[in-house]
C-alpha cells in the first residue's frame, strides 16, 4: 500500500541511480525494500525509467505494483 499509487519524481530516480551506481550487486541485494532477486537488474531499470521520463517529458510518474496487462485491460474497459 505504501508503494502502489505513490508518485515518483525524476529527481528521486536520479538520486537512486547515483546511489545504485556505487553499489555492488551484493550491497544492492541487501537493500531492505528490494527483492534480492532484482539486485542485478534494478540499476538498469532505474536508468530506463529515467530515460523514459526524459523522453516523454515527465517530471513524475505514478507507481503501480500491477503489470502491463492490468493497465491494458483497464484502458480497454475505459474505451468501451
Amino acid at each position: 500500500d505504501a508503494v502502489h499509487g505513490s508518485t515518483l519524481d525524476i529527481d528521486t530516480v536520479r538520486d537512486l541511480i547515483e546511489s545504485l551506481a556505487g553499489m555492488t550487486i551484493d550491497e544492492t541485494a541487501e537493500i531492505p525494500s528490494l527483492d534480492p532477486g532484482r539486485a542485478r537488474v534494478i540499476f538498469a531499470g532505474a536508468v530506463i525509467c529515467e530515460q523514459a521520463m526524459v523522453r516523454c517529458g515527465l517530471d513524475a510518474v505514478t507507481v503501480s505494483e500491477r503489470d502491463l496487462l492490468d493497465g491494458l485491460a483497464a484502458a480497454a474497459l475505459a474505451g468501451s
